[in-house]
């Protein structure tokens, strides 16, 4: 089964668990940019698969960028 790839943009990482499970999803990489000096204020600004534009199997691996620079 396919879902559209759901927006994680701006999800808190402290969210992020209990979103992936939800939509039956699975933390892939994780990548921080130097902004991050704590991973729980950083919020994700960007995820592979693309959101919106892919259709993606249940289960698949997201992989996410994080940031605590509100400007990206």
């Amino acid at each position: 089964m396919q879902i559209e790839m759901p927006n994680l943009i701006r999800v808190y990482k402290k969210h992020l668990s209990s979103r992936l499970e939800n939509l039956a999803l699975n933390k892939g990489d994780f990548y921080y940019d130097a902004s991050v000096v704590d991973t729980i204020g950083a919020f994700v600004y960007k995820q592979s698969p693309i959101e919106g534009i892919e259709n993606v199997d249940l289960g698949v691996f997201v992989n996410l960028w994080f940031t605590e620079d509100s400007s990206k």
